[in-house]
C-alpha cells in the first residue's frame, strides 16, 4: 500500500475475514517489514526469520547463462547428456502427476504435504487462468521431477517443486530451473523469485545462490485473535526432528492421512 489508510482499511478487513472464518491467525508476508504503519488497534508480532532468494532476470538466457559457474551449468549439462526433457503439462494430468511426485518428495524429506484437492483447486484458480505453469521433467518415459511456476506482474516465482531420489543423478532439479529461468525471459519477466526459505536450510540457499539469486529477508507479521503469541514454526528446528523422523518411516497412505491433519491445522 501507498498510503498508511489504505494499510488499516486492508489490515482491518483481513482481521475481519480471518474472525468469520474462526482462523486463529492471520499471517501476512512483506518485503518491507515496516510496521510502523500497521494499525494500532491490531496487537502484531513481526519476526524477520524467513528469507527469499531473487534473482534479477537480463534480456536473454545467454547473458545469464555465461555469468554462471560451473556449478550451475554443468547439471543442467549433465541432465541433458542423459537425455532428461522438460514438457509443459497445465492440464489436469498434469497436476496430478505433480502431486504425487510432491508427496514422496515430502515423505522423504520428513515434512507433511498438500494434499490432491489443494492443487486442483490451484489449477483451478491459477493454471487455467494463465497465473501459473506447470513443468515436468521426464526421463525414458518417467516422470522424474516438477515444478508449478506462479506469475504475478513482471515475476514469476518458483512456487513448489518435487523430485524423485532415486534420479538425482539425472539433476532434474536443475534443468527445470533452467528451463522456467528461460521460460522467464523469453515471455519478458524480469525477476525470478526462488521463494521462501528458513535461514537453517543452508544447502537450498546455497543451490538458489549458484543461479546469481540474492537472499532477501522476508518479513512476517501476524495478528494473533486471543493475543498469544506462540513460537516460530520452522520445521528446520531441531525440536521437530522427532516428527520427521515419524513421518518418513509411515507407510503412503498413513502419511497422507497424518500430513492432510497437520497441513490442515497448520499452513
Amino acid at each position: 500500500a501507498s498510503h498508511p489508510r489504505s494499510v488499516e482499511a486492508l489490515v482491518g478487513q483481513a482481521v475481519s475475514m480471518g474472525r468469520e472464518l474462526s482462523a486463529d491467525y492471520l499471517e501476512m508476508k512483506d518485503f518491507s517489514g515496516d510496521n510502523t504503519v500497521l494499525p494500532e488497534m491490531y496487537r502484531m508480532d513481526v519476526k524477520k526469520h524467513w528469507v527469499t532468494s531473487m534473482l534479477d532476470l537480463p534480456d536473454s538466457p545467454e547473458s545469464l547463462w555465461n555469468t554462471l559457474k560451473n556449478n550451475a551449468t554443468g547439471p543442467v549439462r549433465q541432465a541433458w547428456k542423459m537425455g532428461v526433457e522438460v514438457e509443459e503439462r497445465n492440464d489436469v494430468q498434469g497436476v496430478d502427476a505433480f502431486h504425487k511426485l510432491f508427496v514422496r518428495c515430502r515423505r522423504r524429506m520428513g515434512v507433511p504435504a498438500y494434499g490432491r484437492e489443494f492443487f486442483r483447486a490451484l489449477h483451478k484458480h491459477l493454471v487455467e487462468t494463465g497465473k501459473a505453469k506447470v513443468f515436468l521433467a521426464r526421463y525414458k518415459s518417467v516422470t522424474i521431477g516438477g515444478m508449478i511456476l506462479l506469475i504475478h506482474g513482471t515475476t514469476v516465482t518458483d512456487g513448489y517443486a518435487a523430485s524423485l531420489g532415486e534420479y538425482r543423478q539425472c539433476r532434474a532439479n536443475d534443468l527445470l530451473v533452467w528451463h522456467a529461468i528461460e521460460w522467464a525471459i523469453d515471455n519478458g519477466y524480469t525477476k525470478f523469485d526462488f521463494g521462501a526459505d528458513s535461514p537453517l536450510q543452508k544447502g537450498l540457499l546455497s543451490f538458489k545462490g549458484k543461479w546469481g539469486a540474492v537472499q532477501i529477508s522476508l518479513p512476517t507479521t501476524t495478528y494473533y485473535k486471543d493475543g498469544k503469541l506462540p513460537g516460530l514454526m520452522d520445521s528446520e528446528d531441531r525440536k521437530y526432528r522427532l516428527m520427521r523422523s515419524v513421518l518418513r518411516c509411515l507407510p503412503e497412505a498413513a502419511y497422507s492421512m497424518m500430513s492432510n491433519g497437520i497441513v490442515k491445522r497448520l499452513a
